[in-house]
């Protein structure tokens, strides 16, 4: 839920395009539903603009960003990789010293380990980790020190 909640703010005020991963419909469907369950009472997220893929290219500016698929914390979670400028946006997939949660609707553990060493601990090691919460880290540290991995 609060991967949409702001996403009819972004469209309706700020005209900025929503793009998301089709496996995760489910919460766009369900949006009013489960922000409910957990006390909040938020707009009905809009469908996506645009469903985005693996190895998709997202560009702005100057800028691009690669998707890069990370299912586990949800069917459709997604990392976006910038090569050029040495980071990657993690969102609930891979935080410092810790992974995200798959004990909520559709989430997998097995599928998100699998992910973050597969597609996230394959990046340089200098590669900066910006969460969806929480401090930055690196993939060499989270490879060193993150206990999910040791």
């Amino acid at each position: 839920m609060d991967h949409v909640c702001g996403n009819y703010y972004l469209e309706s005020h700020l005209r900025i395009p929503i793009l998301s991963h089709k496996d995760d419909d489910f919460f766009l469907d369900n949006a009013l539903q489960l922000a409910k369950q957990f006390g909040y009472a938020i707009e009905q997220p809009p469908k996506p603009d645009k469903y985005v893929k693996d190895h998709d290219i997202i560009r702005f500016g100057d800028t691009q960003l690669e998707v890069i698929s990370i299912h586990g914390h949800t069917p459709g979670s997604i990392a976006l990789y910038n090569a050029e400028d040495k980071f990657v946006i993690t969102g609930d997939a891979l935080f410092l010293e810790s992974i995200g949660r798959t004990d909520l609707p559709l989430g997998n553990y097995d599928q998100l380990m699998n992910s973050i060493l597969k597609r996230l601990f394959t990046l340089p090691d200098n590669t900066v980790v910006w969460p969806g919460h929480g401090p930055d880290t690196t993939i060499g540290d989270e490879k060193k020190y993150n206990p999910f991995f040791s």
